[in-house]
This record gives structure tokens, sequence and C-alpha cells, in this order.
């Protein structure tokens, strides 16, 4: 099939298509949503035409060219309608109608012309037979033409557009395929006839016009792979610039997008391995083996197929120096190391390792956790440096065996301890006794007969055993408090409390006239004994410091807080391994007084043993106390502190696991 434009004929009304004495045929163009141009619909034919198609009009009408035509024929009738709507000219061109049922296909010449939105289409057989060769020619066009749009290649002829000096200013689409149509995102209808900087202007500032132009003024063919993203194309194609005839350029391109998509993808992953493999810290090595020609084929070397960063510079040297070289090149004669040996055993067997070993040599000094282990025919060596951990661990061994014998000093020591217990509860408290005895004896038998100064004397020393008396019971109640698990037992504060009112407090108390006000308190898990050792500390103090003239009121009260809301210092942050329920949770118990209150400077101060901020002729006591309260609540897991003010009371609070 060829085709020709001539000058238009005299148009022809739709009421004149069957006056015609040739066939005539009108079509409408069809649009998709966009408007794009896709094919033509038969609306109107002559009785001439009838007669050559041989069918009924019913089954002609409203049908698309598509339709009527097999596939090949179609593409061609729509691509030529396609030009004449377009540019308005006319088109000649035969075309066989190989529908006929004789055995020599006749030839039609036919003429379209623009109608409207449409096209008419008249053709009268041209010849009573074409000549065989002529229809083989036709066939062959034809299977071309179905290669070229059923190929996975782009093609587009384009014709030179000049100006009036001759120089090329644009490129007409001859011809386009359905290939190149797509990845330009237009029809072949709207490209053909159309020029190129038309459609795609931003195209006139590439490296693709460039070489277009090349080859249409040079005649020499351009290849290159090209990268685009504009006019709504977007993508990489392998393309081919070829000048054919006179002037005209044959382009063909091939969509591999996916295929470049994927390279740069797999060039992206690399590059982001490689950024892991230089920026983890530890050192990395990919070893070749170097074999000899014997028949054993020893191992004697390797090389480096791959290092990273971290592992160059521990010995000293860079990347590049080391990536493809062997290590006996760069390192000398490593072969006699164990590192060398362990690495040949590992490539021999095919078994990984892994081992902690000191290594010094080479620039690299310290020790190091290696894992070995074969990839195909390469052994694949990271290291850590562990250096840091060894040394903790050697000084851990250390602290260990040093604490070993200060658990043997304190175990003397408590040995020592309950020596002196036994002889504060015995040896030293008989003394006391007689003394106390013995200066009663004066008192009493011989309190008429001597002097005042003797009698003055004698009741000072009854004082001052009376004193030493409480300080080494004190003192021994100190040492003793310790705290065994199995001692631990359900409390109930508020009828400890209560116990005390009734028994150890009840003298200070009905003395002192204080009132005791308990709110709710609550069981505690604890060691009884301690509790009340603890409770009754604390009261008889409040009770103790009262302000003269100034009735005592002591308030007992607690509630629930967390860890965090324990004033900062006072205990220890939570263990990971505490999973018990309440278990970062503490009980805050308020002992607050109406007293003498103290400065808070001392609050310190007032928990050591044996301090005092008052004399003894003061207030009685041996300054124990608050030491001993402050052990047994430490020895509980919590903690104790005060707050006061002068002339106002003090606010003791202790702090007891929940």
């Amino acid at each position: 099939m060829k085709s020709a434009s001539f000058t238009a004929p005299d148009p022809v009304s739709d009421s004149n298509v069957d006056r015609l004495p040739t066939g005539a045929v009108l079509y409408q163009a069809q649009r998709n949503a966009e408007g794009q141009l896709v094919d033509f619909q038969l609306v109107r034919l002559n009785n001439a035409a009838l007669t050559t198609w041989q069918r009924p009009e019913a089954e002609l009408v409203g049908q698309a060219v598509s339709q009527l035509f097999p596939e090949n024929d179609a593409d061609f009738l729509i691509q030529q309608f396609g030009v004449v709507l377009k540019t308005g000219r006319a088109v000649r061109f035969e075309m066989a109608y190989e529908q006929c049922a004789d055995e020599a296909v006749p030839v039609y010449e036919m003429i379209v012309s623009k109608h409207n939105d449409g096209v008419l289409t008249r053709y009268g057989d041209n010849s009573a037979r074409v000549r065989r060769a002529e229809r083989e020619q036709t066939r062959q066009s034809t299977v071309l033409l179905s290669v070229v749009e059923n190929g996975k290649a782009g093609m587009t002829l384009f014709d030179p557009v000049r100006d009036e000096t001759g120089a090329i200013t644009d490129f007409r689409y001859v011809f386009t395929n359905t290939v190149n149509a797509r990845n330009t995102g237009r029809s072949v209808a709207e490209m053909t006839g159309n020029t190129l900087l038309t459609l795609l202007p931003g195209v006139a500032q590439t490296e693709w016009y460039s070489r277009l132009m090349h080859t249409a003024t040079t005649g020499q063919s351009e290849s290159f792979l090209f990268g685009y993203e504009a006019e709504s194309i977007r993508g990489w194609f392998d393309t081919l610039f070829v000048r054919v005839g006179d002037d005209q350029v044959l382009f063909t391109d091939l969509n591999v997008t996916a295929l470049k998509d994927a390279e740069l993808a797999l060039q992206e992953q690399n590059r982001l391995l490689q950024q892991v493999v230089d920026n983890t810290q530890m050192g990395l090595l990919l070893l070749r083996p170097i074999r000899d020609e014997g028949e054993g084929h020893t191992i004697t070397d390797f090389q480096y197929v791959l290092t990273n960063d971290y592992n160059a510079r521990l010995g000293g040297k860079q990347v590049a120096d080391m990536t493809g070289a062997t290590v006996g090149n760069v390192f000398g004669s490593w072969q006699d190391s164990d590192l060398f040996r362990r690495i040949v055993t590992v490539a021999e067997t095919g078994q990984a390792q892994r081992i902690t070993f000191p290594y010094k040599d080479f620039g690299y000094s310290g020790w190091f956790d290696g894992s070995f282990a074969t990839v195909n025919d390469c052994v694949l060596y990271t290291y850590t440096d562990v250096t840091s951990l060894k040394d903790a661990e050697l000084a851990a061994k250390e602290n260990a065996e040093l604490l070993q014998t200060a658990n043997l000093d304190l175990k003397r020591a408590n040995e020592n301890l309950k020596s002196f217990a036994y002889i504060a509860s015995h040896d030293l408290q008989e003394p006391l006794r007689k003394l106390t005895s013995f200066a009663d004896i004066l008192n009493t038998q011989y309190a008429g007969r001597l002097d005042p100064a003797v009698a003055d004397i004698v009741q000072r020393i009854n004082i001052s055993a009376d004193r030493m008396r409480l300080l080494i019971q004190d003192l021994l109640a100190y040492s003793r408090i310790e705290t065994k698990p199995d001692s631990f037992a359900p409390v109930n504060l508020p009828a400890l409390i209560g116990e005390l009112q009734d028994n150890e407090l009840w003298a200070a108390l009905r003395q002192s006239k204080a009132q005791l006000q308990i709110g709710v308190l609550p069981t505690l898990v604890a060691d009884s004994f301690q509790m009340r050792q603890l409770f009754q500390n604390l009261l008889s103090n409040a009770v103790k410091f009262a302000r003269k003239d100034v009735l005592p009121v002591v308030t007992v009260s607690s509630r629930l807080v967390n860890r965090a809301d324990v004033p900062a210092g006072l205990v220890s942050p939570a263990s990971a391994d505490d999973s018990r329920p309440g278990g970062d949770q503490f009980y805050e118990i308020a002992v607050a007084d109406n007293g003498i209150g103290f400065d808070e400077q001392y609050t310190d101060r007032i928990f050591q043993i044996f301090q005092r901020l008052h004399g003894r002729t003061q207030y009685a006591g041996s300054g124990i106390g608050l030491a001993i309260c402050q052990r047994i609540v430490e020895r509980h897991g919590g903690a104790i502190t005060a707050t006061s003010t002068l002339e106002q009371g003090s606010t003791f609070l202790v702090y007891l696991p929940r």
C-alpha cells in the first residue's frame, strides 16, 4: 500500500454520496476521554460500496474500522485517515481487498479526503487483476509493518524541516509505531505529520536532540543510552539514529528503564553496603586463598577481596592499598602467626570458628573477639576489639579476690563483734551492777554518816554507772541489728504502736501528757522486733524533746510513694531484675512533733552514733537511738531522714519498701 497527498477534490455533501459512480464511504472520527483519536466509525456508504462489500448495510453502518478490516489493514487506514483529518490534505493510495472470494485479489485506488470531523473515501477497481508480484510486494509490506508494530523497539522516521536558508529547524514525524507513541504518552495519529518540537519542546536542549541533528547533517549514525524525564516521558532508552534515503533519519529506541532502575538500585545497595562496612565498629576482611602449584595445592597466602576502614586504620594502612593485595605483601611474613594458621584451617575444613585471643603484631595490639567463616571459596574474618572488656574482666577477677579477702576480714570482724557483744552483756555489765549496788549501800546504810561532799560523789558515781549501763545496752542493741529474711513477717503498725502506748511508752506519755494521733498506717513485711525498736525510739524522742509549757502532740501518718518521689540519694536505683509487685514503691511513714526542733544543717549528724545536739543534763540518752533507727531502716532496704524548724517541731520520714 502506497499513499500520496494531493489537492483535495471538491467537497461532497452527505446527500450526494449515493450519486457517486464509484464506491464511497463516510467515516466519523472516534476519540477517547482525553480527546485523542483512536478509531473511525462507518456512518454511510453508497450502493457501489455495498456491491464491493457484498454484505448487508445494517452489518456495516456503525462499525469501526478496526472491526471491519483485518488488524494490519485497519491500522494502516486509521493512520492514513488521521493524517488527512489533521492536515486537511487528501491522500491517494492503492489497497488490495483481500476479503474478495475471487482467486485474484482486486486492487482499489482509494482517495481519502477530509469531511467535517471525519473522512470520505472513494475507490474503484484500478485493474481487473493485479499482478501476482505486486500482491506479494503488498504482503511483504504488511508483514514488515506487523514486525515494526509488534516488536519491543520504538521506531520513528523523521523528515527534517528546513527554513529558507536550508538550515534544519525541526523534524516532522513521517512515521512512528505504537511502541514509540506509547513511550511518549501520545497516539500514533497525534504524532504522524506533526513536528517534534511542537509535541516535545523540552527535547531541544537535550543530548538526544543534538545527536539527532548530528546524524541528519553528517550522515553518521549515533548510538547511546539516554535518560529522560520531562514532557510526560520518564525512563532510560537505548537509542540509535541512522540516516536513510537522502536526509530522513530513522530513530529506534528500546525502553531499558527496568534494567537501568535495577542497575541503579544495585549500585545504591552496594553504596549503602559499603557505608555499613566502612562505618561498622569492627574489623572486616574477606580473604581469598592463594595456593601453590604443588600436588596438595597448599595455601601459601591470602588476598584481600574486601576490607573496611576500621581494619585498615587499626593497622596503619589505607583500604585502597590493601584491596587486591596479598596479606603477605602488606604485613610481611605473617604466615608464621597463629592467626594465619587458624584462617588456613577454616579455609580447608569449612568449619566456622570464634575465639577471643590476645594479639600484638603488625601495628595491632590488644584482645580481640574474632569470628571466621567460609563464603564460597573465601574466608570472612570479622573481629571486635575487646581490650577494654578484657581489662575490665581481669580487674573484676582481681576485685573478686580482694572482695573475698575483705569478706574474710569482715567475717573476722563479725566474730570480734560477737565477742564484744558477749563481753558487753556479761563482763562489762557485771562490774557496773556491783558498782551500782555498792553505791546504793552507801546511800542507804551510811547516808546519815557520810560527809555531804562524799554523798554527792557517791550519787555521781551512781548516775555515771547508770549512764554507762545505758550506753552499753544501746551499743549492744546497735551491734546486734541484722536482717534475716526468715525473720520477716507481716507487722501491723497500728497494733504495734498501740502496744508501745500501753507498755514501753506509757510512763513517758503519762508524765508529759502528750497526745498521740495515729493516722491510717500499713501492714509491713518486716522484722517485728526491729520495727518495735524503730518506732519506740522515734516516738520517745518526739515526746522527750518537747518545748516547755507546750503540750506535746505527736502525729503518725503514712502514704504510698514511688521510688522517684523519695528524696534524692536516700535509696539506690531499682535493680533491673526487681520484678516484684510494688517493688518500685515505698511506704513513707511520718512521725511529726511540735517540739524544740533542730537546725537542719545537722540532719546528717543526728543519725551518727554518739552524736548529740544537746547536753546530757538537758536531755537524757546515750546518743545512739537515731543511729539504731537508721541501721534498722537500711537493713530493711529503706531510708530515714528528717525535716525541722527550730521551736516549731520536727518530722522524721521513714521509707520502707512496699
